[in-house]
This record gives structure tokens, C-alpha cells and sequence, in this order.
């Protein structure tokens, strides 16, 4: 598969798992199924561009990079939102300073603690989190088998913790998501050791991929499996099929995404919603939230009205004016850092 094609897959990937993650949102009958991978996609993707990291030097630059890169798009958006819903609270005669400062210092808290509006927030620091916990370990550690042992501890030590937190052993969420990372980083190691596989999937892999999935959802809808999956609230069923269905159908979606390719204006759709995945990913969760107040719409309208007011937002505002190309885009000097052009120098945000 030539360059071209490569970086184009790479986006038609992402648009994939966004239009998934909408899919999700929305509380569909579908839901159930692909919050099982939507966001394995975007892990194994940015493990699939890591560019290994020569030096403690190098990993701290880079370091302070990914946090800027990510962060400043991350508190732009969230002091956005909690602007307005402060200007909200306050017409409404909120005029309580103690219930303001709580809130406020839970949206900084991150993580769990991060619903409705932010909801999709947590994604974004656990996704940093993932790509920093994965260079220190690939930087520092030279041997590729200490490298996978330390992964599989993490997580292992993931599930040890699942099941501490729905047992009641643990009653509090970590900051930023950060525990969640213990898991993720797996996806992210699959993405980097598995790149020359995936970079060109045998047919033999993805018919197997196929197989699997279509297994594991025959399953599912018969009551044979139980298989619960959610990242995010750290609830894990199985630590073999936590990682094998994840993989299964991210495996074939990729797939999915090289054949598509081939077909021009499928793949220019979707390559664009995955180059403006993140912008969709802050957004369509208040704009959908703020519209529901006044009518009311099925899912497949809350779909539409996330993928293409954030895309038009994108175009028309974030990328016409330099300050906010940075605040919302994590462009420096007129560039994305995180695109798929400037994979050489940094991974894609997602």
C-alpha cells in the first residue's frame, strides 16, 4: 500500500470510529455493540503512528508537546461550555457560590466526573496519558519483551482494579481518567508492534476478524456472552475478551477503511470527519444537549447534528483565524501538529 493510501486509510479510520462514537451517544439499539471498539480504534491508530523517541531529551520535548498540543484544545472547549452553563445557572437564579466552586473544581478533576456536556472529555487525557505512559516505557526500556511485560502487568493490574471498584473496595475516580490508561495502553502497543500488519491486513486476518465479531454479537444477543465493556467507569468483564473482541472488530474496521480507499467521495467523507474528529468529539455532545431543550429528534438526527455543525464550525470558524486555530485545533503557526502530514514529528491526536 503506498503513502497516499496509507495516510488516507489512517483518516477514513477515524472518521469510522467518530461516526461509532456518535452512534454510541445516541441510544440507539447499536449502542450496546460498538461501545465495545469505537474507541479502540482511536488507540490502536495513534499506537499504529507512534514514531519511536531517541533519548530523555527527545522524550521530554515530546512530552511537553502532546501536553500542549492536547491540553490547550482540551481547557479551550471546557471553559467554553462552563462558561456558558455558568451564564445559564446564574439566569436561571443560581446564585450559589459554593454549588459554582464544586462544579468547577469537579470539571478540573476530570475523568468520571466529567457528564452530560463533557462527557466525551475524559477520552482526551486518558488518550495522553496512553501515548506519554507508552513512550516513557519505550523510550527508557530497550528490550521489546520487558517493553509487552510491563504492558500485560498494567493490564492485568487494570482488571485487578475493576473489579475492586465494583466490588465497593474502591469508592473514588482518578484524575483525569489516568487509571483507565492502564488498560488503553495495550490498544496503543497493539497499534505500534502490529504495524507492519495492519499497515497491509491478510485476507486471512480479516475474515477471521469478521468471523469473530459477528461470533461475539450472536452472543451477545442470545445472553451467552454477558460481556459488559466500559471504559471510561472502569468496568471490564473479562480479561482474555477485553482485549481480543476490542481488537477482533478493530481489525476489520481498518480493513473496512483500506478497501474504502477505492471509493472516492466515500472515502473523502469520511477522511474529512476523521480529520475534524476531535472538534466532533468536544462538540456534539452540547450542541445535541442544547437543541434537545427546545424539540425533540430521533438518533439519527442527534448523528447528523454532531457530525456537521462541529465540521462546519471547524471550517468556517477554528480554521479562518490564527488564535482560534490554536485554542481549538492545537495548530501552531498555521499548522496542525497532530495531523497525519506531520505524523514524522508527533503522533495524531486521535
Amino acid at each position: 500500500m503506498n503513502n497516499t493510501n496509507r495516510e488516507k486509510w489512517l483518516d477514513i479510520a477515524k472518521g469510522i470510529g467518530i461516526v461509532l462514537i456518535l452512534i454510541d451517544h445516541s441510544q440507539n439499539f447499536l449502542s450496546d455493540y460498538v461501545s465495545w471498539f469505537h474507541l479502540t480504534i482511536f488507540f490502536v491508530v495513534s499506537g499504529y503512528l507512534f514514531k519511536p523517541i531517541d533519548g530523555i531529551k527527545n522524550l521530554i520535548a515530546w512530552i511537553k508537546r502532546r501536553t500542549i498540543v492536547l491540553l490547550v484544545p482540551y481547557f479551550s472547549f471546557l471553559l467554553c461550555i462552563t462558561i456558558y452553563r455558568y451564564v445559564v445557572e446564574i439566569l436561571k437564579g443560581n446564585y450559589n457560590i459554593t454549588w459554582f466552586i464544586k462544579d468547577f473544581i469537579a470539571k478540573i478533576y476530570g475523568g468520571q466526573y466529567l457528564t452530560g456536556d463533557y462527557a466525551p472529555f475524559w477520552f482526551i487525557t486518558c488518550l495522553l496519558g496512553t501515548q506519554i505512559f507508552f513512550a516513557v516505557i519505550h523510550t527508557l526500556i530497550k528490550s521489546k519483551k520487558v517493553q509487552i511485560a510491563i504492558i500485560m502487568f498494567f493490564y492485568i493490574l487494570s482488571h485487578v482494579e475493576s473489579i475492586l471498584v465494583h466490588n465497593k473496595a474502591i469508592t473514588f475516580y482518578v484524575p483525569l481518567a489516568a487509571d483507565v490508561v492502564l488498560i488503553t495502553i495495550a490498544y496503543y502497543a497493539f497499534g505500534f508492534y502490529c504495524k507492519k500488519l495492519l499497515a497491509s491486513i491478510p485476507i486471512y486476518i480479516q475474515t477471521l476478524s469478521l468471523i469473530l465479531s459477528i461470533a461475539f454479537v450472536a452472543l451477545q444477543a442470545k445472553n451467552i456472552l454477558g460481556f459488559q465493556f466500559e471504559l471510561k467507569y472502569v468496568e471490564y468483564s473479562n480479561v482474555i475478551l477485553d482485549f481480543v473482541i476490542p481488537i477482533s472488530f478493530t481489525i476489520f474496521l481498518l480493513a473496512i477503511s483500506q478497501a474504502l480507499t477505492k471509493l472516492k467521495f466515500t472515502s473523502s467523507t469520511l477522511s474529512t470527519l476523521g480529520m475534524t474528529s476531535l472538534t466532533i468529539m468536544y462538540l456534539h455532545f452540547p450542541l445535541n444537549l442544547f437543541i434537545e431543550k427546545f424539540i425533540t429528534y430521533p438518533s439519527v438526527v442527534f448523528i447528523l447534528v454532531g457530525l456537521i455543525i462541529p465540521l462546519a464550525m471547524e471550517k468556517a470558524l477554528f480554521q479562518k483565524n490564527l488564535l482560534l486555530r490554536f485554542l481549538f485545533l492545537g495548530k501552531v503557526k498555521g499548522k496542525r501538529l497532530t495531523s497525519i502530514d506531520d505524523k514524522k514529528q508527533v503522533t495524531t491526536i486521535i
